[in-house]
């Protein structure tokens, strides 16, 4: 089992949150994404898949050097609509 330094849990705890905050400011509170309300019944205008695609946004989709420093967060869409794939295949998926 791998010792945690002193240096792996400072980097963790300065990188972990600033990436958190930056992939919600960027992926949730942007100009392009949409704020739907709900009608009278409480039911949104989208379904569950348009609904992820109107409130989020993707960045840097092709970038493996984004891709890698957010852990994949930067591609925040398509993590919605394919949870369980892993964020390395992100990139190749926003192509098509």
């Amino acid at each position: 089992m791998r010792d945690y330094g002193e240096k792996d849990i400072l980097h963790f705890i300065m990188y972990f949150p600033m990436s958190m905050v930056v992939t919600l400011i960027i992926s949730h509170l942007s100009l392009e994404t949409d704020f739907p309300k709900a009608d009278d019944n409480g039911y949104l205008p989208y379904d569950y898949y348009e609904h992820h695609l109107a409130v989020s946004l993707d960045y840097h989709l092709t970038s493996k050097l984004a891709n890698w420093i957010f852990g994949g967060f930067n591609s925040y869409a398509t993590h919605s609509l394919f949870p369980d794939l892993p964020h390395t295949v992100y990139t190749v998926i926003t192509r098509l």
